[in-house]
């Protein structure tokens, strides 16, 4: 099995996306209620549809875990393509 090396630009989403859980969680985003975690909703959308009916847990373990998973799956799979491109191009 071969392992083959990610190109940084496949975490940075993530991280992106960890640091708005972040930042709301440590409430540096005024908010009333849950309309503070609403922004990371959005940025994890369409997948956080299927996050909604857990988030009464704990906003940022669904959110901060799942939805960072969410973009790096995306970040892994636009990698993926860009890769397979490059390779039936030349």
């Amino acid at each position: 099995m071969k392992l083959s090396r990610q190109p940084a630009w496949v975490y940075v989403l993530p991280a992106l996306y960890l640091g708005l859980c972040l930042t709301i969680a440590l409430d540096l985003i005024p908010s009333e209620g849950s309309w503070g975690w609403f922004p990371a909703f959005v940025a994890a959308l369409p997948f956080s549809i299927v996050l909604l009916p857990v988030t009464r847990v704990a906003p940022l373990l669904v959110f901060g875990v799942f939805g960072t998973l969410w973009w790096y799956l995306v970040s892994r799979i636009a990698s993926a393509l860009i890769a397979r491109g490059r390779r039936d191009m030349g």
